[in-house]
């Protein structure tokens, strides 16, 4: 429950920076920042998707949005 709200957390600070990128797809919306205080990661986007009854927020490090790095792994963690 700690992770999920976590993650909520971190779209919430995306959509308050200024220049944060938002997009929105079918029933998602994308919020990506250039990134330069993370080793070798130059981009970050946080999803938020919708589902029948809830949202569901997945991160992504660097443009693959397919694969999600999840804040249990560790360099989800040291991020």
């Amino acid at each position: 429950m700690q992770v999920l709200k976590l993650e909520q957390n971190i779209f919430e600070e995306f959509g308050k920076l200024a220049f944060v990128k938002e997009e929105v797809k079918a029933d998602s919306v994308f919020r990506s920042i250039e990134v330069d205080f993370f080793d070798g990661i130059e981009k970050a986007v946080v999803e938020k998707r919708k589902y029948p009854y809830f949202y569901k927020y997945y991160l992504y490090l660097g443009d693959d949005v397919t694969n999600h790095i999840t804040l249990r792994e560790e360099q989800g963690a040291r991020f």
